[in-house]
């Protein structure tokens, strides 16, 4: 606690609060009563200036606002009378950060050292720059081109940013902190999904079969985000040396519970290869650790459980009665449906989108179809154009849109850190975590456009710049 305590009296741990809470009464507004712009106008203003100030603290308010208010911080539009302007809370507060560092850098507070991976990711930038004059002069949408450029260009740079601001121990404490106290706020949805018979947020990602969501899905993988470095700390630390022992199971047994209850399947997929490679990378000595957590968690599951169809039971009428009655039927309708895939609607329009895409791009292997197209659809009497970005596929949609070119750039900056973390030889829990949380994104980004949102495409790149950072022979951030 005196940690804790002790954090709240740094200056950019303060910074940090201070934005959190004016962007936090915008949002909150803005959800209640709608756009207020004086209001947008002064919240605004002071977080891009703190950000300036303070980048490192941008950062961890980015983490923690995206973490707990997902799209209503990062795609709540600038509205002027009848006119929307698609400029982002996120992104006043990353141009702030960036502005930020570069001062830093200016001052000399902050150096980095570029190698052939930071050439790799410019070349990725700049061919998107071309991508998008190119799209602009042949007739592609500019809104879909410039969408996708900023994606592509102006994101990426927070891999950098990571870099720059985050080479010191306690710095690096901070930022798994701030996304620690993000999951922390996560939980309270996950109980209220469970007390409510269905989650808050959850209806803009419908299901294509039936049941009801606990979790929305950003917040379960946030969840995951969190979930996996906490777990390889705790594989990790020395013997007593962890105080809030049992309130950390509580916290694993209720995200696992939380991600299980999204229904997303992909997520289940991304977390279990994600926590099978931890399983197999880390010593021997540690897998016992590891089956000893995973025992106690499996335990407190068990009870909520107990627990929970105990009260359904006593309050037989209410929504969690019905809530409880049908969880299992719905998770097992999930899990089967993983051997039904050409009947599943969402498989089989994955399928479908991810065939036409394929088509498309074979017209044109090395360079792509450049930005701001659309892919022409049919199954059965659905027709539709869809937009390239939006084929949930984000792997897939680099392809398609900027051909092996783009798509090799991206797949050797993503594998080079993969492998650099693998290949050091003396790890530490935080490298392990980093190996697992790469592990998760690749998998996960296979079936949602990932780095085609913002509320999910900023994590790529802060987990990769965490990647770059910890592939040199750091001091372990410490087991505090």
């Amino acid at each position: 606690m005196a940690y804790f305590l002790a954090k709240l009296r740094e200056k950019e741990i303060i910074s940090a609060i201070f934005i959190i809470v004016f962007v936090s009464a915008f949002v909150l507004a803005n959800m209640l009563y709608g756009f207020i712009f004086p209001l947008y106008l002064v919240s605004m203003s002071v977080v891009f200036a703190l950000a300036i100030i303070f980048p490192r603290s941008g950062i961890y308010a980015t983490i923690i606002l995206t973490f707990i208010f997902e799209r209503f911080f990062t795609l709540a539009s600038i509205f002027i009378g009848r006119t929307e302007w698609k400029l982002y809370p996120i992104d006043i507060l990353i141009a702030g950060i960036i502005l930020g560092t570069v001062v830093y850098f200016i001052q000399g507070k902050i150096k980095i050292k570029l190698n052939y991976l930071d050439g790799i990711l410019a070349g990725f930038i700049v061919m998107a720059g071309i991508y998008l004059i190119v799209g602009v002069i042949s007739g592609s949408s500019f809104a879909l081109s410039f969408s996708a450029v900023k994606y592509y260009t102006f994101y990426p740079i927070l891999y950098f940013i990571t870099r720059a601001l985050f080479q010191d121990k306690e710095h690096l404490n901070n930022l798994l902190l701030s996304a620690f106290s993000g999951a922390i706020g996560i939980l309270f949805f996950v109980i209220y999904g469970i007390l409510n018979g269905g989650g808050l947020w959850t209806e803009f990602t419908p299901l294509s079969t039936g049941g009801i969501r606990v979790l929305a899905f950003t917040h379960a993988f946030y969840l995951s985000l969190a979930l996996i470095p906490f777990l390889s700390y705790m594989i990790f630390r020395k013997a007593g040396s962890y105080r809030l022992f049992w309130l950390s199971f509580i916290f694993i047994a209720l995200s696992i519970m939380g991600i299980a209850g999204s229904l997303m399947r992909h997520l289940w997929l991304s977390i279990g290869f994600s926590l099978a490679t931890l399983f197999f990378i880390i010593p021997r000595s540690q897998k016992i650790e590891f089956l000893k957590i995973a025992k106690i968690c499996a335990i407190l599951i068990i009870i909520c459980v107990i627990i929970l169809f105990y009260f359904s039971m006593l309050l037989p009428t209410s929504t969690l009665a019905d809530f409880a009655s049908s969880i299992f039927d719905t998770l097992l309708n999930r899990v089967g449906s993983f051997s039904s895939i050409s009947s599943d609607e969402s498989f089989s329009w994955r399928g479908t989108v991810w065939s036409e895409g394929i088509k498309e791009y074979l017209k044109h292997p090395l360079t792509g179809i450049g930005f701001g197209r659309f892919i022409s659809v049919e199954i059965g009497s659905y027709h539709d154009f869809i937009e390239t970005r939006n084929i949930h596929n984000s792997l897939l949609v680099i392809l398609v849109q900027m051909g092996i070119i783009g798509a090799g750039l991206f797949l050797w900056f993503m594998f080079s850190h993969i492998a650099t973390a693998f290949m050091k030889k003396e790890k530490n829990w935080i490298d392990y975590a980093v190996i697992a949380l790469s592990v998760n994104y690749s998998v996960a980004f296979l079936f949602q456009p990932y780095l085609e949102t913002n509320m999910l495409a900023i994590f790529f790149w802060i987990i990769f710049g965490f990647a770059r950072i910890t592939a040199k022979n750091y001091e372990n951030p410490g087991n505090k």
